[in-house]
Order: C-alpha cells, then sequence, then structure tokens
C-alpha cells in the first residue's frame, strides 16, 4: 500500500522537476516585456548625464544611496513622483526606471504608467536594476 503512494509521489516529482530544469538550462536570463526595451549598465554608465533617472525603490533605500540627479518615484503615489519628473523631462528625453534587481515588478508597473501618463515610447527599463549598478 505504502509503495504505490511512493511510486505516484516520485512520478509527479519527477514530472515536475523536468520544467524546472529546461528553464534552468534554457532560459537563465531575465526578460523585460516585449512592450519595453532594456539598456545595461554598460552601455548606461557612461552617459547617465543623458537621461532621466527614475528610482522605484522605496523612499528609504533611495535616500540611502541612488543613481546621481535619479528622481524617487513612488507607485503608490505617481502624481507626486510625475510632478517632479515633469520638471526636468522633454519628450526627446530617455527615461530609465530602475528597481532593486532583476525583473522588478515594481520597475516594469511604474515604466508602464509613465509610458502612459507621459505618451511616450522613450521609457526604458535597466536590466538588473540596483543591484548591477557600480557602487562608488
Amino acid at each position: 500500500m505504502f509503495a504505490p503512494a511512493c511510486r505516484q509521489l516520485l512520478t509527479l516529482l519527477a514530472a515536475a522537476a523536468i520544467p524546472g530544469a529546461a528553464t534552468f538550462f534554457f532560459d537563465l536570463k531575465w526578460k523585460a516585456p516585449a512592450e519595453f526595451k532594456t539598456i545595461s549598465v554598460r552601455s548606461a554608465s557612461p552617459k547617465a548625464g543623458e537621461f532621466i533617472w527614475v528610482d522605484v525603490r522605496s523612499f528609504e533605500r533611495y535616500e540611502a544611496a541612488h543613481i546621481a540627479d535619479a528622481v524617487s518615484f513612488d507607485e503608490a503615489l505617481p502624481e507626486a513622483g510625475l510632478e517632479s519628473l515633469l520638471k526636468i523631462w522633454t519628450p526627446e528625453k530617455q527615461i530609465i526606471v530602475y528597481g532593486e534587481g532583476v525583473g522588478s515588478e515594481r520597475a516594469e508597473r511604474s515604466a508602464r504608467w509613465l509610458k502612459k501618463a507621459l505618451n511616450t515610447p522613450r521609457v526604458l527599463l535597466l536590466e538588473g536594476g540596483w543591484a548591477t549598478w557600480p557602487k562608488d
């Protein structure tokens, strides 16, 4: 009686392991949603002053450290962040949104909101977020 249950459990575990293993071996890199372009730290950091940086991490994390001249953007109060952003934004400027790390859902939601509010496609996501930015 115990053996068939163990066999079924092992079969289920094996079946569940197949997609996990395939993901591990073939799809390790995070991919931004198709609606967004991304930019790597390597491409962005030498030209940091050419972009408008939007930090969507908590205000406490922003206060502790952030990319120079980045605007703090709280998705719970987007109008306040938009007000700060509008003081420095022009339609030809690209905006780079970053969160804590790889695949930040907060960064994606905020970038989506900014694209709509500003009616611009010029909103990018920073690959790897703050975690990949060089620290001084």
